[in-house]
């Protein structure tokens, strides 16, 4: 008799993996399958921008990242690092750096045609079903300016 055995990956392989698919899903432009990874009350908070950079991902969190993406073409994403702790595999952190050329004003800044390549943190909080919960982003915004508006 043939047994045909399967690969059973753990909770934290899986929330890690669904976390990569999210930023994937960002590099590609495809803000409709990053919320489908996400919780209808999944929330959103953009660290230092304040509150007004803060809400639910189905509603503030898409006009954010479609904000984004209306204002940076080309856009690239380059994984560094991401940390995890198997017991607390609902939690993962990535850092990444955004890559892209600014050609719209975004989040107070002037568009100029420079090119980003800054860093910023990406932690993420899912449930048992390798849902989003919520996304707390550390948006590295003073690197942002300085790179875009030139300044030292």
């Amino acid at each position: 008799m043939k047994k045909t055995v399967g690969l059973v990956k753990d909770k934290g392989y899986n929330n890690r993996q669904r976390c990569v698919s999210f930023l994937k899903a960002l590099e590609a432009r495809d803000v409709s399958t990053m919320l489908l990874y996400c919780t209808p009350d999944a929330s959103m908070h953009v660290v230092p921008l304040g509150s007004s950079f803060t809400g639910l991902v189905h509603s503030f969190g898409k006009f954010f990242w479609n904000g984004f993406l209306e204002s940076f073409a080309d856009l690239k994403i380059i994984f560094h690092d991401m940390h995890w702790i198997e017991e607390e595999a609902e939690k993962v952190t990535l850092l990444v750096t955004l890559q892209a050329i600014h050609v719209f004003p975004f989040a107070g800044i002037n568009s100029s045609g420079s090119q980003l390549d800054c860093w910023h943190i990406f932690i993420f909080q899912l449930n048992d079903l390798y849902q989003i919960t919520s996304i707390e982003v550390n948006w590295n915004h003073p690197e942002m300016k300085a790179q875009l508006m030139h300044e030292e």
